[in-house]
């Protein structure tokens, strides 16, 4: 249970950092996007893939660094679901 706390407590993380920094540095290029927990939903909605079309990228910078969130968080929830279900440490291939 604590492991599950602790991956949870991590993604919120990601997420918070994904959301500030969308805020700060593509500020008006996701439309729809305004505030703080704006930012958050258009996150949380990117990395489930249920976006609602409300809000969106409309650069190719804040396009970019969508998709690149979204795989990056991909990866890792890869990871961490393989690690988890068969215990495998992935150091012991490289």
């Amino acid at each position: 249970m604590r492991t599950f706390v602790s991956l949870l407590a991590f993604a919120i993380i990601i997420n918070l950092v994904f959301a500030l920094t969308t805020m700060i540095f593509f500020d008006g290029e996701i439309k729809g996007a305004r505030t703080f927990s704006d930012h958050f939903f258009f996150a949380v909605g990117s990395l489930t893939t249920s976006g609602h079309g409300d809000m969106m990228p409309t650069t190719a910078a804040a396009k970019m660094w969508t998709s690149l969130y979204v795989l990056v968080a991909w990866v890792y929830i890869f990871y961490v679901t393989i690690n988890h279900i068969t215990d495998v440490d992935f150091r012991m291939f490289g």
